[in-house]
């Protein structure tokens, strides 16, 4: 008993040993930092292009107004794109680089980079997706003539609807109403004030007040094509005029047994919000909810 305790105590401190060796060794080869994917500041990119099979599958471009620089979707549909969802595309420029392989063009088959399954390219670089490697399931990516292994964040967009990128507020990046139009009325601002052209209806500054908001922070749940050319016979049409922009916006609003659909057929798409929220876009709440 006591030999096997003195054996087992040898064999830890030997095991110890060892290990400290191979800690302090000078000689051990560190692993490998990794590294930017590029240097490109991301501010300089003006368009966004996925590609599959040599099909766009969507582009985005940056267009600058007196209020700053948008992004927007330009194919499938031309509409406003999420901000938040279009940075993290363009983080693809300073995504880690785990690893880089200078690889012979025959074996790029191989890693699913000949031909690839997918490639973005932001404005004049054009960055090629294969496969995943079957350890870390890093995807393997060709940028010039070098492959990287990155983290793989970015599938999801080449898998995914286009319309996964587009925004979902109701209203463009400009929210500043001017007009909307309804069946029954006409609800304009004159000189900082709302009016009314239904008269009598009672309404004050602060029902109109939140009206507007209503319309001006009215989100979706989700965007989707407007596939279907018509309009249901119980859709009701709105239209909205903004200060600082020359085309009003032409919407439908439509109450569904699921959900709420306001179609923008300018823009090819229909939005869908849940009943409440659709209940209130549609109708000035009463003088007597306030």
């Amino acid at each position: 008993m006591k030999n096997s305790l003195v054996t087992n105590l040898i064999l830890l401190a030997l095991v110890v040993g060892l290990a400290l060796v191979a800690w302090f060794d000078p000689f051990t080869k560190p692993p490998p930092q990794p590294q930017l994917l590029t240097n490109t500041d991301t501010n300089v990119i003006q368009t966004i292009k996925l590609s599959k099979a040599g099909q766009v599958q969507f582009s985005l471009g940056k267009r600058t107004t007196e209020q700053g620089s948008y992004w927007y979707l330009t194919s499938p549909v031309e509409m406003p794109a999420n901000t938040e969802k279009v940075k993290q595309i363009l983080s693809l420029l300073s995504t880690n680089s785990f690893r880089q392989y200078q690889i012979k063009s025959a074996n790029l088959a191989k890693l699913g980079l000949d031909p690839p399954g997918w490639e973005f390219a932001l404005d004049q670089i054009l960055i090629k997706f294969g496969k995943t490697e079957p350890i870390d399931q890093r995807r393997y990516v060709l940028l010039d003539a070098t492959v990287h292994l990155i983290d793989d964040r970015f599938s999801q967009y080449s898998f995914g609807s286009p319309l996964m990128l587009a925004n979902l507020d109701i209203l463009p990046v400009d929210k500043s109403v001017a007009e909307i139009h309804l069946p029954d009325k006409i609800i304009k601002r004159v000189d900082g004030q709302w009016h009314s052209s239904s008269a009598g209806d009672g309404h004050t500054q602060s029902t109109l007040n939140k009206y507007i908001d209503e319309w001006r922070y009215a989100q979706a749940q989700r965007v989707a094509l407007a596939d279907k050319p018509d309009i249901a016979a119980n859709a009701t049409p709105v239209t909205i005029y903004l200060e600082k922009v020359e085309q009003p916006i032409h919407l439908t609003l439509e109450s569904t047994d699921r959900d709420f659909v306001i179609t923008n057929k300018d823009w090819g798409v229909r939005y869908y919000v849940n009943n409440s929220i659709g209940e209130k876009l549609l109708h000035v709440p009463p003088p007597a909810l306030e």
